[in-house]
């Protein structure tokens, strides 16, 4: 399902109504995210104080929800100003979460500003079965765009308010640089749609004299990686002070691991190890890691996420992520260390092996003696720490290097489902031919 967004600071509750009505319907979006929105009621009143109102009746859309933030004293009375959402998708749950000033009075006037109460909004929306969280806010003012104390709270916060959510959209005028720590918060878990449009501004020149706006970008939509962007733009429209945002965002599980294709032809590495051998052990165990971690990672923290930063994450949280990345990252080593034919190290690397472990022989030795002795299901590694030096080390189960600071260098599966369609139990024999199958010139790039 596509969905499309825009978002809009009214300036003032629309200072320029009739062309932000114009603009709406030409775009006709399914949701609209807007800040500094008046929701006054009295005819009587100029429009853009009765911004709800108006909006209302000229869009008809049939779901909206508005979010006080404060109660602004004018010359003609009190009225609430706030952020407001407008959805042709029906609102199953909508709500508000102040900010570090309660909700209150102000005018408008420069010496209220910089302590104007402001919310995060929050409207939740079925979407193919899901439920898409849409936060909307406007954040907080200061005579520049950089980062300070209370900027930084506010990023704390909502991220504090995402991180539940695992389909999520948050969009506004962060009232914030965007190369700054703040939005640097919220980018560690959304995607910046923007970020990479190189913006000169998102406000309207055309209604600012302080050159300073012409170089400041706050408005922003962030969405969760599972959200693509199909197209966004930044409007040209002389319809506020802001120029408006719009992006369509269509669902699609981000199915980012795959399993590799093998360097080699199954039947090349035989007798040694068959294509039977391979028929299971690439294209049904393998294959099932990659499949199930898929299914794990979709829509929550770990989707869209690198298969280090899967591991990095899950090693301590979520065991039964961390097995599968972990396993998926393991065979894919593995059959890059793997040859058709025979070769020996050479360069750096044979010198350190030298260095380390006295000769290759005795490397050999090493190597082979933790993978005979190497205790039930496993991997053997040689690695190189942190200091240079290498080292030979077994692996329990789905454990990897790739969960430390060593550099993996060549591996050795000794699962039993390695071997067993070809030698039986025979792990001895497993490890003995695979001397004569080591891809010692992919082991040299990792060195």
């Amino acid at each position: 399902m596509k969905i499309k967004f825009v978002c809009l600071n009214l300036w003032q509750g629309g200072n320029l109504m009739d062309e932000i009505l114009d603009f709406l319907k030409r775009e006709d979006a399914d949701i609209v995210l807007m800040q500094e929105v008046y929701n006054g009621h009295e005819p009587f009143w100029e429009r853009k104080f009765r911004s709800m109102d108006v909006l209302r009746e000229a869009l008809g859309y049939p779901y909206e929800h508005f979010a006080p933030a404060f109660l602004e004293r004018t010359e003609f009375g009190k009225v609430e100003q706030g952020n407001a959402i407008l959805s042709k998708l029906s609102l199953i749950e909508a709500a508000s979460t102040p900010g570090d000033v309660p909700y209150g009075e102000r005018e408008d006037k420069p010496e209220y500003y910089e302590r104007t109460p402001r919310n995060l909004q929050r409207v939740a929306v079925e979407v193919e079965g899901r439920t898409l969280q849409v936060f909307n806010t406007q954040g907080v003012w200061g005579k520049d765009g950089d980062d300070n104390e209370r900027r930084l709270m506010m990023a704390q916060s909502i991220v504090d308010a995402i991180k539940p959510f695992d389909f999520v959209v948050l969009a506004g005028d962060f009232n914030v640089q965007e190369k700054t720590k703040t939005i640097a918060m919220i980018e560690e878990h959304l995607v910046n749609v923007f970020k990479n449009d190189h913006r000169s501004t998102s406000f309207n020149m055309k209604h600012k004299t302080n050159p300073g706006f012409a170089t400041a970008v706050v408005d922003m939509i962030f969405a969760s990686p599972s959200l693509r962007a199909l197209e966004h733009r930044q409007c040209d429209d002389n319809v506020s002070d802001h120029l408006a945002l719009t992006v369509t965002l269509e669902y699609k599980p981000i199915f980012m691991f795959e399993l590799p294709d093998l360097p080699f032809a199954k039947d090349e590495l035989a007798p040694w190890t068959s294509a039977e051998t391979f028929d299971f052990h690439h294209g049904k165990h393998h294959a099932g890691y990659v499949q199930k971690l898929n299914a794990a990672v979709l829509g929550n923290e770990f989707e869209g996420r690198s298969l280090e930063e899967v591991i990095a994450g899950s090693r301590d949280r979520n065991p039964k992520v961390f097995n599968l990345a972990a396993q998926h990252f393991n065979h894919s080593f593995f059959w890059n260390c793997l040859s058709a034919t025979s070769q020996s190290p050479s360069g750096d690397l044979a010198v350190t092996i030298d260095r380390d472990f006295g000769s290759f022989e005795e490397f050999k030795i090493q190597f082979t003696d933790v993978a005979t002795t190497h205790f039930g299901s496993g991997w053997v590694w040689l690695t190189r720490g942190a200091d240079g030096k290498l080292a030979v080390k077994g692996f329990h189960d789905a454990q990897t290097p790739a969960q430390t600071d060593e550099t993996p260098l060549l591996t050795l599966d000794v699962w039993e489902h390695a071997y067993y369609i070809d030698h039986r139990n025979n792990r001895v024999a497993f490890i003995e031919g695979f001397w004569d199958h080591v891809n010692w010139e992919f082991v040299g790039l990792q060195f």
